[in-house]
């Protein structure tokens, strides 16, 4: 009986070993073989590192931002700029209610009967999307905006657009209608200079934490159940080594993950009433992140208004058709030699084109 047992022993722990050899080896086939990786972790890993080893994304991971903002003291500012507050009422504040297409077809279906199921549906459906910030919210914001673009050009510092704001210049010409931020990514490596810039502008604060976003902000706006206001631009971070590109700031590391030649020399498309810096391939580095983001709009997945962040399962994906109606979209064709027009249309009809000489 002795041996018996000594012996299913041994064969239960040769059969572990086996088992323990065999898993090993599918975690090796797992961080080495891209396909395999992919096909395991499609789901998991942002679409943006798919491309890459996974050598190369344990480093992105370990790179995270650390700045040791309370032991070097803000520096003097090397640009003059004082804002002119009342460029929010005369340059950024509209004349009418903004998208006033939304709210127009919010009416109707608003009055429409308790027995009517469609109009109810599409109502429903439309709250889901209704615009985050006031007429006067989004005034603040593209002013803010305005003040940060004249003070970075002057400073001579290196930014450019991401994530949300990137799909947005792409799909919208501007901010996506339903966010309430502005995403912009700076290098890490000038960390101080920005600070010394735009901690130093008249009016306006920063929010300067060593190990997460900054955020820019316009002082005189109330005072909320945060260190920082709102609206404000969430100012995120980049390292790069020979070759890449990648976010030091975690709260990017998804939106940011890229060979330096996907991203410089930056590029310029229409946001707002701006012409700002993107990356070279904003077509391909938006897809990687949203998918088909031209086809399918997805509601925020974080409020910066109210500070609240939503599960990705109760966040709400409609066919971006049921929004052409009431918001502006891009519609691209393609003109003689090849010329890239975008055109901004609302419920079909045009409100503005840019020609391009490439999709970029």
């Amino acid at each position: 009986m002795m041996r018996v047992v000594v012996w299913r022993r041994s064969k239960l722990k040769d059969c572990l070993v086996k088992l323990l050899k065999l898993m090993g080896l599918l975690l090796v086939l797992m961080v080495l073989v891209l396909p395999i990786r992919n096909t395991i972790l499609q789901f998991v890993l942002p679409g943006m590192w798919l491309e890459h080893s996974s050598l190369f994304l344990f480093k992105v991971m370990l790179d995270s931002q650390s700045f040791p903002v309370a032991d070097i003291p803000i520096g003097k500012n090397p640009i003059k700029l004082v804002p002119n507050f009342d460029d929010i009422k005369v340059k950024f504040t509209n004349r009418g209610k903004t998208y006033p297409a939304y709210y127009e077809q919010m009416g109707l279906l608003q009055r429409s009967t308790p027995s009517d199921l469609r109009a109810h549906d599409r109502l429903n459906e439309l709250l889901k999307f209704k615009p985050m910030m006031s007429e006067y919210e989004r005034a603040v914001a593209m002013f803010t905006v305005d003040v940060f673009i004249r003070a970075c050009e002057t400073a001579n510092l290196t930014y450019f657009l991401i994530s949300g704001s990137l799909l947005g210049s792409r799909r919208h010409h501007g901010m996506i209608p339903w966010d309430d931020d502005i995403d912009i990514i700076v290098n890490g490596s000038e960390w101080r200079k920005v600070r010394d810039v735009l901690a130093n502008i008249q009016g306006f604060e920063l929010f300067s934490p060593g190990k997460v976003q900054w955020k820019f902000f316009m002082s005189a706006l109330p005072q909320g159940n945060r260190p920082f206001k709102w609206p404000n631009i969430d100012l995120f971070f980049f390292n790069e080594d020979e070759t890449h590109i990648w976010a030091l700031t975690w709260g990017a590391k998804s939106s940011l993950c890229s060979k330096k030649s996907d991203v410089f020399p930056l590029k310029r498309r229409k946001f707002e009433l701006w012409n700002m810096p993107v990356p070279r391939a904003s077509r391909s580095l938006v897809a990687a992140e949203f998918g088909d983001y031209r086809s399918n709009c997805v509601t925020a997945s974080y409020v910066h208004k109210t500070n609240v962040a939503y599960s990705s399962s109760s966040l709400v994906e409609v066919s971006c058709r049921n929004l052409h109606e009431v918001f502006p979209f891009v519609f691209q064709e393609t003109g003689d030699q090849g010329i890239v027009i975008e055109v901004l249309r609302l419920a079909g009809k045009p409100l503005d084109n840019i020609s391009l000489s490439e999709d970029f």
